[in-house]
């Protein structure tokens, strides 16, 4: 059964509107100075906390899209377990081939052990370790900002997701049949 062009539009609508929210607030957090959340986080090796990276626009459409929490957490355990493998390749071998080699491997062995394939993950792990202006930030570049930019992203989905299941029954009552907000709801 094809849904609607309007149950359609309306979960499109949604959607863009969590992602241009999430881009905004991990911009936002960004921008904002937080050089004692930085120093306690990094022992004192920075003096502040990163946010935004523009592979994390990926991230905030794929969390958007997801419809449940344990799909989430899908994407969450993928992300801690290839950043924890960056970090590790970072530290084994400095920056380099090596690295990035053992990066994306690393997410690799992660995934197939844990069950939790996400390959965005692996993208963002390998990406912190190449990019030479993150890599100003030393061991810290696998964290800032692509964990603590996909925690946010997380953080909001999950509100999101919460958010529509608790207006379940208003959906309910102004859409009986569920033909245009049923897309909406987990």
């Amino acid at each position: 059964m094809a849904r609607p062009r309007a149950a359609m539009l309306i979960e499109a609508l949604v959607a863009t509107g969590c992602v241009v929210g999430a881009v905004l607030v991990l911009s936002w957090l960004d921008e904002m100075p937080m050089p004692k959340t930085g120093s306690i986080i990094t022992a004192n090796y920075l003096k502040d906390v990163k946010f935004w990276s523009p592979p994390l626009a990926a991230v905030a459409i794929l969390a958007f899209s997801a419809k449940t929490v344990p799909a989430l957490d899908n994407m969450v355990l993928g992300i801690l377990g290839s950043t924890a493998m960056a970090v590790f390749s970072v530290h084994a071998f400095g920056p380099g081939k090596l690295a990035r080699a053992g990066a994306a491997g690393g997410a690799m062995l992660w995934m197939k052990l844990s069950g939790k394939s996400y390959p965005p993950a692996a993208a963002l792990a390998v990406l912190f370790v190449d990019n030479p202006k993150i890599g100003e930030l030393g061991i810290f570049n696998c964290l800032m900002p692509g964990l603590s930019g996909s925690s946010v992203l997380y953080l909001l989905a999950v509100c999101k997701i919460r958010i529509l299941s608790a207006l379940r029954p208003a959906f309910k009552r102004c859409d009986k049949t569920g033909e245009l907000t049923a897309p909406l709801l987990p």
